[in-house]
């Protein structure tokens, strides 16, 4: 793999919003950090304070390899979207060019041009740091935000390092089905639990709320900095999001090391056992329907930062683990076909009912849909293919040998947005994606080791208001030192094509 440098112009983030379509990337909102970046060769490159907020978008087009920014479009109605977001939940739906921020919190920034410099704080007082319990929808056709306040009575005011998911076999070009989960609320401090989600209709934009089970009455522990990815049943019967790792907000020596299936319509948990990597904040992706590839993370405990909380530097932090089997792998089998297309695990199907290839019978809540609405959502009346999460043109199938998983991701899958991710979010080896503590703000390393000093995560501010079918080794027994990763030559990459006559489920 090879590293890219990034136009000094463009400002780096984390914890904000990134999504990928046929044509660009996109990168929006997010915090920035005081630490000075390294390029390719180890040079010091300059950071001056930054006046970009979320009103800001930054683009990449993938063909030309070019950056720019552009200001967004704001609402006809309602309330702006120009003030900082950060550590929210972010979703996108292809089929609709629809990208969804919801909740997380606005805070203060800082930079600074060299790593022995003083960084200059901009501070915003803990009281003047709010919470953002609002829903913002970029729509990438029209390049406009919308802005919407959501009821609080189901949704909280401000949540931090939670997921939003949508689930595969809803989406359409006109809405779909996400569930939120997880998270630490900003108001409170106190964990989301797992013993409820929520529920985001984005045909109607309504949110709704359903109280999950699980067998032995032993859930999930509360978390944050976890990743979740779904995959649905080939009829649809099913859709089943994979939660994997994360920490607790309680002083513990080590991350979470468990991954769990949240198997909706019966919002029932299903713990899948075996040996999975201690990780946090981590991020994921679907490749090819059926694998979900995870990159970066940490491994220490709440708390633990710093030089002493090590990056997972083997195989460029990259792992790939199979959906379909429930196991870590060190092969990926080409682009999704209908041999080897996810099929429902059987660990899964014993407990919601069914086969591999989906007819699960539990198909409501052991206690029930807590409204009306939410089972008029999830009764379908018509079984429907779930459409793909990638498509690759047959007539541009290749193998590319950039490294084992870009193989893959090259020949057109979802997945690209998490390697491109990778280089624009960690284009530098993160030592720690701290949680914010505002007024003073939390320590955390370089992100790039420059100097070996703590850095400051912080809320981003604005000053002035402006394929073929190969199967591709992705593991070797060498172990390779940390290199960042390249995004360029992706023109191979084709976005989910648009479901004609897609409906709700409902």
């Amino acid at each position: 793999m090879t590293a890219k440098d990034i136009p000094g112009n463009i400002t780096l983030f984390q914890h904000g919003a990134f999504w990928v379509d046929k044509q660009s990337a996109y990168v929006v909102g997010g915090a920035v950090n005081d630490e000075a970046w390294l390029s390719r060769d180890g040079q010091f490159l300059p950071s001056n304070f930054s006046t970009y907020k979320a009103s800001t978008v930054f683009r990449y087009d993938i063909q030309s390899d070019r950056w720019s920014s552009e200001t967004a479009v704001q609402p006809s109605s309602g309330s702006d979207v120009r003030d900082s977001f950060a550590a929210g939940a972010f979703a996108y739906n292809p089929l609709a060019r629809k990208a969804y921020y919801f909740s997380g919190t606005n805070g203060p920034g800082a930079r600074k041009m060299y790593p022995n410099d003083i960084a200059g704080y901009v501070g915003r007082s803990n009281e003047e740091v709010t919470g953002n319990g609002n829903l913002l929808t970029f729509e990438t056709d029209s390049f406009k935000w919308t802005n919407v306040t959501t009821d609080t009575q189901l949704t909280t005011t401000g949540t931090e390092y939670g997921q939003l998911v949508f689930l595969p076999g809803t989406m359409s070009s006109t809405g779909g089905v996400a569930i939120g989960f997880g998270g630490n609320r900003r108001d409170t401090g106190d964990i989301e639990s797992m013993r409820q989600v929520l529920i985001y209709d984005a045909w109607s934009d309504k949110w709704h709320s359903q109280a999950t089970s699980v067998e032995g009455g032993t859930f999930p522990p509360g978390r944050q900095g976890f990743c979740a990815v779904a995959a649905s049943a080939p009829d649809n019967s099913s859709h089943n999001i994979y939660m994997y790792a994360g920490e607790s907000t309680v002083s513990v020596p080590n991350a979470y090391s468990d991954l769990w299936v949240l198997s909706i319509p019966s919002f029932k948990w299903i713990r899948i056992d075996g040996k999975h990597p201690t990780r946090k904040a981590h991020k994921c992706d679907v490749l090819a329907d059926r694998y979900m590839v995870t990159y970066g993370g940490n491994q220490g405990g709440w708390g633990d930062e710093g030089d002493g909380d090590a990056c997972d530097d083997l195989n460029y932090g990259l792992r790939l683990f199979d959906m379909s089997n429930l196991t870590w792998t060190t092969k990926y089998d080409g682009p999704a076909q209908e041999a080897n297309a996810y099929k429902v695990p059987k660990a899964v199907y014993e407990k919601i009912g069914g086969d591999a290839s989906g007819s699960a019978t539990q198909t409501a809540p052991s206690a029930g849909f807590e409204t009306a609405d939410v089972k008029e959502l999830f009764q379908q009346s018509k079984q429907e293919t779930p459409p793909p999460t990638t498509s690759a043109d047959p007539s541009n199938e290749k193998t590319t040998n950039v490294g084992a998983i870009a193989g893959g991701v090259v020949g057109g899958v979802v997945g690209l947005g998490l390697i491109i991710g990778a280089v624009f979010f960690t284009l530098r080896r993160r030592k720690r994606e701290s949680a914010y503590a505002y007024g003073q703000p939390s320590a955390m390393a370089n992100l790039v080791e420059a100097d070996g000093n703590h850095g400051y995560a912080t809320e981003l501010m604005d000053h002035n208001n402006p394929g073929g079918k190969p199967v591709h080794e992705i593991y070797t027994s060498h172990r390779q030192n940390p290199q960042e990763l390249y995004a360029g030559d992706v023109e191979e990459y084709t976005a989910a094509p648009a479901a004609s006559g897609s409906k709700p489920v409902h």
